[in-house]
């Protein structure tokens, strides 16, 4: 592995972390209107209901690429650190973190059915976004970890401001889009109500 290598990886995963926390942000800010607002509009139960299945299945699908797929071939976080031993000598003192089996469990199971195979038995399926949140920090703490900008100055930390910039992006972009007709507004509760 030369330096370009390293940086083509090492940025891979990062992206992908990127992208993770795109979905987990959503999932929270659906999870919060809902939460605060009541509920959905009737007709707009069944979209949304679909859209919070497609971004956890694209978050489970992102957490299982970089953190638990086995195959010699992928490029996840524990063979980028065996790879920066091997070649660099680098010795990354971090332990890989511990996802509770379950979690890991659910995550496998979720790609399974719904990514990788049509399962005619699928069952309901949950995992908490808490879970999601608790393994995407676990693994960006990780990868800042195996960022070595002596090996290549193309590399950067996924950095706290980074990660307010997604989280702030999402609020702005994604919640505007939920205020402006997603939920029950108050007029029309008092109606159902009547």
């Amino acid at each position: 592995m030369d330096n370009l290598e390293y940086a083509n990886r090492y940025n891979e995963i990062h992206a992908v972390l990127h992208s993770a926390y795109i979905d987990l942000f959503y999932l929270i800010i659906l999870r919060d209107y809902e939460n605060e607002n009541g509920g959905y509009r009737k007709d707009l139960c069944s979209p949304l209901i679909h859209i919070c299945e497609l971004l956890k299945r694209d978050l489970c699908l992102n957490l299982w690429k970089v953190c638990f797929d086995k195959d010699e071939r992928a490029n996840t976080l524990p063979h980028l650190k065996n790879l920066l031993y091997e070649f660099y000598g680098k010795n990354i003192k971090t332990k890989y973190f511990q996802a509770k089996k379950k979690e890991i469990n659910q995550i496998e199971t979720i790609r399974k059915t719904s990514l990788a195979h049509v399962d005619a038995n699928r069952a309901s399926l949950t995992i908490q976004v808490t879970s999601f949140e608790t393994i995407l920090h676990e693994a960006r703490y990780y990868l800042n970890e195996l960022c070595c900008t002596e090996i290549s100055p193309d590399v950067n930390k996924f950095s706290n401001a980074e990660l307010m910039h997604i989280q702030l992006d999402a609020k702005l972009r994604f919640g505007t889009i939920l205020r402006q007709g997603a939920f029950i507004t108050k007029e029309e509760k008092s109606e159902d109500n009547a």
